[in-house]
């Protein structure tokens, strides 16, 4: 029905090294989204004379065939992983190499990931093939990989290995005041970790476990211990007493004013998150935290619009909307002139929309109450209806292609 001029093209691998010129002469424009495009001297020469626009992360000239292991999620190496000779591999996700695959690496012509890799330092020399978009983990080659954020319960040190390494990326956590630790002082346990989370009652004795430079946080004696962000109500209460050290943010619901009073003790590594009519209340109990962050009852009680491709602002809208109104998702937002910057300022947040169009008035109080707004234009609503019907048009008459990989 309708003459496709343009060609859009997004995957994670594009193999360009086929491609011919007389396939691809009709299209006005060709876009190329990929992690990792493949050429040739041929193949770049034509590229080169196309109406290409190309958002590639890297691009890798090779001659002759290749085995393509194309991986849109976690991928694990390990010493029985079958690779052929010019292997190229790429994975959208995160990468675990094992210890003991040197001879797999050799086998491997590249790595490309989009995501985080760990693996053993002994391998480092083996990975100058990597292309990277995220961070590197290594660990010394002797550790056992436990989890990143990893607790030390009144289990593992019966289970733990004489002489055992263990390596656990960001965290150990050894709060329980009923553990027994005192075996693993006995089998020689080390661990390396970038910070030790640890009871007080155990400090003394389970440092020694651990390098002089790891990070530490001691809980003190007298707190229960609660790991991740949580809300005050009555079972976390009931499950955790009244004296309490939480390991992440803390945030107040609107019923749960009468239960500070039963708050003896309070500690918060992160942010306290409450309403405006706790905050008395919360300053007359005992407690420490990083900051204390004020939720907005538009948060919770507003009106909201979201996912429309236009969408009018005026006073009759924000007069149905006492407790605020969101507009969230929307392409095009006009906002009516008479709305002042006070009705703004108080009752209107703009999140994630494309396009939105105020009078020059408006704009600072616009521009306050916007978050990842891509425009904010001066005039009326009309002036952007061109923009947007071209965007249609061109999506209309375009093939678009989305794939893991593909071959020109």
């Amino acid at each position: 029905m309708f003459e496709k001029k343009n060609f859009v093209l997004n995957c994670d691998v594009c193999d360009a090294r086929k491609i011919r010129e007389e396939d691809w002469t009709a299209y006005e424009k060709i876009i190329l989204n990929a992690d990792l495009l493949l050429v040739d001297e041929r193949s770049k020469s034509i590229l080169n004379q196309l109406p290409i626009i190309s958002n590639i992360d890297k691009t890798m000239e090779i001659d002759g065939d290749i085995h393509l292991i194309s991986q849109n999620g976690n991928y694990e190496i390990t010493g029985s992983t079958p690779v052929v000779p010019n292997t190229v591999i790429c994975i959208n996700g995160n990468l675990s190499i094992a210890p003991g695959t040197e001879e797999v690496l050799k086998s491997i012509y590249s790595i490309h990931v989009n995501g985080n890799v760990i693996c053993p330092d002994s391998l480092n020399p083996y990975l100058g093939m990597l292309s990277l978009n995220g961070s590197m983990d290594c660990y010394p080659g002797d550790y056992t990989v436990m989890p990143s954020h990893f607790t030390i319960d009144r289990y593992f040190p019966l289970r733990a290995r004489q002489n055992g390494r263990y390596y656990a990326k960001d965290t150990v956590l050894l709060t329980d005041t009923e553990a027994d630790i005192q075996p693993l002082l006995e089998k020689s346990i080390r661990f390396k970790t970038s910070r030790f989370v640890v009871a007080q009652k155990h400090l003394e004795a389970a440092v020694s476990m651990f390098d002089e430079n790891v990070a530490l946080t001691v809980v003190p004696s007298g707190f229960v211990f609660v790991d991740g962000d949580v809300e005050l109500t009555d079972s976390l209460l009931a499950k955790y007493g009244k004296s309490l050290y939480i390991y992440g943010h803390l945030t107040l619901p609107k019923d749960s004013l009468p239960l500070l009073s039963q708050i003896e003790k309070l500690y918060v590594d992160g942010n306290v998150n409450l309403y405006k009519e706790q905050l008395e209340a919360f300053r007359k109990i005992p407690a420490q935290y990083q900051e204390l962050c004020v939720i907005a009852d538009t948060q919770s009680d507003a009106r909201v619009i979201e996912n429309k491709i236009r969408t009018k602002i005026d006073s009759s809208i924000l007069d149905a909307s006492p407790n605020g109104l969101i507009c969230r998702n929307c392409a095009s937002v006009s906002i009516q002139d008479t709305v002042t910057v006070d009705r703004i300022l108080d009752t209107l947040q703009l999140e994630n929309c494309a396009s939105v169009y105020c009078s020059p008035a408006q704009r600072s109080a616009v521009e306050t109450v916007s978050q990842n707004v891509a425009v904010i234009q001066d005039g009326e609503d009309t002036e952007g209806a061109p923009s947007l019907v071209g965007l249609f048009n061109d999506l209309l008459h375009s093939r678009i292609v989305n794939s893991d990989s593909y071959i020109l």
